[in-house]
């Protein structure tokens, strides 16, 4: 399923593609990533930041207006943060220490910062509100992680 994913990662962002063409090979990226966790392929936190790669890229590539569920920025944000499953001060405590943590956890802290980082690029496209507010201050820890 890799290699399927690399393929579609690789078509989304071929210029030479017509829009709607490389929008279906980013939804298909997208399937794909929620696919490897389903079937247990990979967790659920390398899924979520395979899936945040593709559709932040879609959202900055393509019309972010335009009605299309892997481009929906709010759902992307909250999907985002529910995989996490932390509580934000608690990631925040353990990420200003990380250097006394154990290699699992290290490794958790690393996979919160894939899900976060692709997000960057969401922000902005994101309207006033809550959504926006708590995406801003889980993008705040990014530094402070391993």
């Amino acid at each position: 399923m890799a290699a399927a994913r690399e393929l579609c990662v690789g078509k989304v962002q071929n210029h030479r593609l017509a829009d709607g063409q490389r929008t279906n090979w980013g939804d298909l990226a997208v399937r794909i990533a929620r696919l490897k966790c389903s079937e247990g392929g990979v967790n659920r936190y390398d899924a979520m930041g395979e899936e945040a790669l593709s559709r932040s890229y879609m959202i900055k590539n393509f019309d972010p207006e335009e009605a299309h569920p892997a481009r929906d920025r709010e759902d992307l944000a909250v999907r985002s943060i529910k995989t996490i499953g932390c509580d934000r001060d608690e990631v925040a405590h353990a990420a200003e220490a990380w250097h006394r943590l154990t290699m699992p956890e290290i490794l958790h802290m690393r996979r919160i910062k894939n899900i976060l980082t692709p997000l960057q690029e969401v922000l902005d496209y994101l309207g006033k509100g809550a959504v926006r507010d708590d995406l801003s201050a889980w993008l705040a820890l990014i530094p402070k992680l391993p």
